[in-house]
């Protein structure tokens, strides 16, 4: 009985994510990734886009900053995503076989100095994020376009 109610609760999940996407769109469903049950984000994300490979272990709460859909997120088999991992999708994130990326990871795909008149000798810039096969990105890191 309760694996039925788990299932059911992870496809109100699903669903409740879809419906603030239709009426709201989708950067208000995005902020569902903070509270949502661990289960239901590979599902989520591969519905909206995302390349997830087999046997992947995401933790919640997750960020997704600066994306439509998660069409720009690629991830390989084996990849372990932890706690409070803060996704910048402005360009491509491509996550290779068999990665752990840690707790409180960042990961930017873009630099903007906004007002600063730094901007004047460092314009904005986005570039793709890609982390090879068999890396492992500790606690508290940032990786950088």
């Amino acid at each position: 009985m309760r694996r039925l109610l788990y299932k059911f609760y992870l496809r109100f999940l699903e669903a409740n994510f879809a419906f603030r996407n239709y009426l709201f769109g989708f950067d208000y469903a995005n902020r569902l990734m903070l509270l949502m049950d661990k289960n239901a984000v590979i599902p989520i994300m591969r519905r909206y886009g995302a390349k997830i490979g087999d046997d992947c272990d995401i933790e919640t709460p997750l960020m997704f900053h600066n994306c439509r859909d998660y069409t720009d997120i690629e991830m390989g088999s084996h990849v372990h995503i932890g706690k409070n991992a803060f996704i910048d999708l402005r360009d491509r994130v491509c996550i290779g076989n068999h990665v752990t990326i840690s707790m409180e990871t960042k990961i930017l795909t873009h630099m903007d100095l906004g007002k600063s008149r730094l901007k004047e000798f460092y314009p904005s810039d986005s570039r793709p994020v890609v982390i090879g096969d068999h890396c492992y990105i500790g606690v508290g890191s940032i990786v950088l376009m």
